[in-house]
């Protein structure tokens, strides 16, 4: 039996990358040598274990729970071969962020995990929709929304998040605050009646008439800083863009509306992996309750 070890860490490092090649490459082997550990698996347990397609490869319900005990064993065999980290927190976790999150602030957690926990290694998958706890091999999901239960999903952290409307200033030059409907709205959805912008109390809203169809948050902001059209956005992803004035908060600087930042286990009971990361996020965010970006 303990000549499966292998073949068990090689399927947790393809759960974790997503692909045969990209583990592979984490492991700088032949992606053959990596599938071949995946074919012996599925024949010793008698059933698939990975659905592959184009983009890469995904658990079925046996894959997600053999990766979890599979996990287990190579933090235990790390845990082993490293006696003198037998005292930290050591594994693979891995973390599902949303792009706008991924690109503007997981930096400064990850510089803080690498810090604290340098045993711990973090596989960051960046996707903005919520994947199916129970077919998706994700030990956390950090998310951003508006409050309210997630089924499968159990919160281990929550904080407040101002989130703000912004728009480069040149294109408020002779605009009043009565006009800036008039602006192009730059959103994630395909709209042909308009944009509505919620304020903080529920009579307040807004309806952009024209809208710009822009699937990537980053790309959103990206086209706000070269003044094409107005975005709403996390408030720590402008902070640097509104302090230097090549971005301006409008609607007299009130917020959208307050989103909560919420990190998801689908364990009930969080382990030491998932407390360390938490800790990082509190580190890292906690301060954000209650600031006006602007």
């Amino acid at each position: 039996m303990h000549g499966y070890l292998r073949h068990l860490a090689n399927f947790a490092y393809v759960i974790e990358a997503g692909s045969i090649s990209g583990a592979a490459s984490r492991l700088e082997v032949s992606a053959s040598s990596i599938s071949d550990s995946v074919r012996i698996l599925e024949a010793h347990v008698g059933e698939l274990l990975v659905t592959r397609g184009r983009g890469g490869v995904s658990p079925t319900s046996r894959g997600t729970a053999l990766y979890s005990e599979a996990a287990q064993i190579v933090a235990a065999l790390g845990r082993a071969l490293c006696p003198e980290h037998h005292q930290q927190i050591t594994g693979v976790i891995s973390l599902s962020v949303p792009q706008e999150i991924a690109e503007n602030g997981l930096s400064k957690v990850i510089k803080r995990l690498a810090a604290t926990y340098p045993a711990l290694r973090l596989t960051v998958m960046v996707e903005d929709s919520v994947k199916d706890p129970t077919r998706h091999a994700r030990d956390l999901f950090f998310r951003v929304g508006l409050g309210g239960p997630t089924p499968g999903l159990f919160p281990l952290w929550s904080q407040k998040v101002d989130i703000l409307t912004v728009v480069h200033p040149d294109l408020l030059n002779g605009i009043t605050e009565d006009e800036i409907y008039t602006l192009p709205f730059l959103c994630e959805i395909n709209t042909g009646s308009g944009y509505v912008v919620k304020l903080n109390a529920p009579d307040q809203l807004v309806c952009f008439e024209n809208t710009v169809q822009v699937s990537s948050a980053q790309t959103r902001l990206s086209m706000a800083r070269q003044g094409v059209g107005v975005v709403t956005c996390l408030g720590f992803s402008v902070e640097e863009d509104i302090a230097q004035g090549q971005l301006v908060s409008i609607f007299k600087g009130r917020k959208a509306r307050q989103g909560i930042m919420t990190l998801l286990s689908p364990n009930e009971k969080a382990n030491p992996r998932e407390l360390a990361v938490a800790q990082a996020l509190d580190d890292t965010f906690g301060g954000l309750q209650g600031e006006e970006a602007d």
